[in-house]
């Protein structure tokens, strides 16, 4: 199983959720419900897509997805945004006029 990590503590039922760790706590405070029900959440605050780990120079990270993935809708739209900058504020701010022009719902 993977590990689940949050940029944020987030409390919601029982549990809080630790940042970096993942690992769910019981809150101090906590009063088990009558048949042991809990509530759990989870939070995304979605990905980084400057981060170093999507920074792909192979030679497929510039064809199109649907060449090689079997099924990826090839009207799906690239979205060419600065990776290299030294640091996000920068490639943000390049990439500030692209960002405005993202729809909901549309396939990037």
């Amino acid at each position: 199983m993977g590990r689940l990590t949050l940029g944020a503590a987030l409390t919601v039922g029982m549990a809080t959720l630790v940042p970096a760790t993942g690992s769910a706590q019981v809150a101090p405070d906590y009063d088990p419900a009558p048949g042991g029900q809990a509530v759990v959440a989870l939070v995304d605050t979605g990905i980084n897509p400057y981060h170093a780990t999507f920074r792909d120079g192979s030679e497929r990270s510039f064809e199109h997805p649907s060449t090689y993935i079997p099924g990826y809708p090839p009207d799906a739209i690239a979205l060419p945004i600065t990776l290299t900058e030294p640091n996000w504020t920068v490639a943000v701010r390049k990439d500030c006029e692209l960002w405005k022009t993202v729809q909901p719902g549309q396939l990037y």
